[in-house]
């Protein structure tokens, strides 16, 4: 299992050999497992804001100090503002970031905010936690390389299947820098039995008969035609916003007219049988109100996209 994942991303323009990926039951495990080697109580993390709100219940369990990153939709996390912080004496021990199709936003960080990124973990000293779980779901003609193809010394990059295949497929994989590779096997030795065999070698003889690849393409093909009917709908709605325009993943990010409290909307949409993402829930400090995410992940029906009439019609009432 390990050295097709390998292959995988030498293939995407990292050279990683098989015996540097742990492989663990999702993403969010290895993920935890990186916070527990890293961080201490009362260490200073940095956020994406909006952010994935999975990060934002682990680091809540570990009574961190938070600092808030701002993402633009189109361009990814604001490298200006965190060399700010920086510079005005914030010293966070890890920052957390989805470079690749970023989770509410779907934003692609440009390869400038990459290589500048990795400039500032080296000369403020802080490690980077890369989820790339979105990375192989592009809609263009190329993947666009991890962060961690930039450089191995700052970075640990946390994967897993369950959005390229199906969420039920419990494996992920962690790969870091060598000097904490030891400590992690064994902390992940110490919190799992381990994974499946019979997972890992059912996925190791469907990504070696090049099904996944067919799979991959067909997946990628359909999220750009969901991702575009699903953008086209909301854009007629009978109010004034902003939707982004994402170039790979499953989500769409909209700014509502002010006065719209998104925790107020998804109460209203609830009652009638729709469930949405309020941005408060992406947020530390609670913000983004008048923001929404929508997934993307499932076919646009014609049921889908009369409820998606439906949550128009009630933003536009709360406007």
């Amino acid at each position: 299992m390990r050295k097709q994942i390998s292959l995988r991303y030498r293939q995407a323009g990292v050279d990683i050999s098989w015996q540097e990926l742990i492989l663990t039951g999702s993403a969010t495990e290895a993920a935890y497992l990186v916070l527990r080697e890293m961080l201490r109580e009362g260490d200073l993390v940095a956020l994406e804001s909006p952010c994935y709100s999975g990060f934002l219940h682990q680091v809540k369990k570990f009574k961190l100090k938070l600092l808030e990153v701002p993402v633009d939709p189109g361009l990814g996390l604001d490298i200006d503002a965190l060399e700010s912080r920086l510079r005005k004496g914030a010293r966070p021990r890890l920052l957390i970031t989805v470079p690749n199709f970023h989770n509410p936003t779907g934003a692609l960080m440009d390869n400038e905010r990459r290589i500048r990124l990795l400039d500032l973990a080296m000369r403020y000293d802080f490690y980077i936690l890369e989820d790339d779980v979105y990375g192989g779901i592009h809609h263009g003609v190329r993947r666009c390389p991890p962060l961690i193809s930039l450089g191995r010394e700052r970075i640990f990059l946390v994967s897993s299947f369950a959005k390229s295949i199906v969420p039920s497929m419990r494996l992920g994989w962690l790969i870091g820098p060598s000097d904490f590779h030891n400590s992690m096997l064994e902390r992940f030795r110490t919190l799992s039995l381990g994974n499946s065999r019979l997972t890992e070698q059912a996925l190791a003889l469907f990504l070696s008969k090049r099904q996944f690849d067919r799979h991959l393409r067909r997946l990628r093909k359909e999220s750009r035609i969901r991702m575009a009917e699903f953008r086209k709908r909301i854009l007629q709605w009978p109010l004034d916003l902003r939707v982004s325009s994402p170039e790979g993943g499953f989500w769409l990010w909209l700014e509502l007219p002010a006065k719209i409290d998104t925790l107020k909307l998804q109460k209203r949409a609830l009652e009638k049988g729709i469930t949405v993402s309020p941005g408060p829930i992406f947020s530390p400090s609670g913000g983004y109100r008048n923001y929404l995410r929508i997934n993307c992940a499932l076919p646009p029906t014609e049921s889908m996209l009369k409820h998606l009439d439906v949550l128009g019609k009630i933003a536009s009432d709360m406007a």
